[in-house]
């Protein structure tokens, strides 16, 4: 497991790196910086102060978040006793970091349609505060971000986190897209079908921890021993689309900040060596 701890902690380094060299602001020709520009008029048309910059930090923070799973899982195997299941949860938020960071950092989208996924987030995140019922004003603040929607011209529900229809894509899309994969690719669905039932404990799930190849029968009682461990192979793969993946988040994020230099260039050409390494090293283990 060396080459994807180094892979993945290396990558972590790339991504923080290229925020603070430019002290976590758009640069003054993005494409950030024109929607910004722009603050004031979508400003007066609700009681949202601030729209697009709101929407540019959710875009960081989640980004942030995917670089803490993805640091957390090279730490998870830095270490004489590697997990059974928890790698697996913890790429599960990997991946759903990474799919809401790529669709909120998109560079081309332009300033309304920015606001747009701002606001789905806004309405989800109230409408999970006031599931909760840990907040008296819960239910006040998600009616008042329906009320926003409509302020913009779109329509919105308090039974829904979306805004005139649009709404996050689902992961295992999103793990799609970053790998460059066929629309009819299963992939997305089969990484994050079974980490979610890793995070579950259903039985499917649970099953992955088994060498069965392993196992150890008693033919005289019917019974045996089966086992627990970690397949190497699965855990490559993995790896390997839960960093395609926040690199296809970082990407956008750079894109749409402008940070692009000589040695995030640089950076990303030795990650994707890293990545083809790893992809090579997990089917020869297959």
């Amino acid at each position: 497991m060396a080459p994807h701890v180094l892979a993945t902690r290396r990558f972590c380094d790339v991504i923080e790196a290229v925020a603070d060299r430019h002290g976590q602001l758009p640069d003054a020709a993005s494409p950030a910086m024109m929607e910004l520009a722009n603050e004031a008029e979508y400003r007066a048309l609700s009681s949202w102060r601030n729209p697009v910059m709101d929407t540019h930090v959710f875009g960081g923070m989640t980004l942030r978040a995917a670089v803490d799973y993805l640091r957390s899982f090279a730490q998870l195997f830095d270490s004489d006793e590697p997990p059974i299941y928890a790698h697996a949860v913890v790429a599960r938020a990997a991946f759903e970091s990474s799919t809401a960071s790529s669709w909120l950092n998109q560079p081309d989208i332009g300033v309304r349609e920015r606001i747009r996924r701002g606001l789905c987030e806004q309405i989800y995140s109230a409408r999970e505060v006031d599931a909760l019922r840990i907040d008296e004003k819960s239910s006040e603040r998600l009616d008042m971000w329906v009320g926003v929607a409509g302020k913009f011209g779109w329509t919105a529900k308090r039974g829904s986190s979306k805004v005139n229809g649009l709404g996050r894509p689902t992961v295992s899309d999103g793990i799609v897209q970053a790998a460059g994969s066929g629309e009819e690719s299963r992939v997305g669905d089969l990484l994050y079908s079974r980490a979610s039932a890793i995070s579950h404990v259903t039985w499917f799930g649970l099953q992955s921890g088994l060498d069965v190849a392993g196992a150890a029968l008693n033919p005289a009682s019917g019974t045996g021993r089966v086992p627990l461990g970690t397949d190497t192979a699965r855990v490559g793969a993995i790896a390997y689309y839960m960093i395609r993946t926040a690199r296809a988040a970082a990407s956008a994020r750079v894109s749409l900040m402008r940070w692009a230099d000589d040695e995030w260039d640089a950076g990303l050409e030795n990650q994707i060596a890293a990545e083809q390494e790893i992809a090579r090293l997990t089917l020869e283990r297959l």
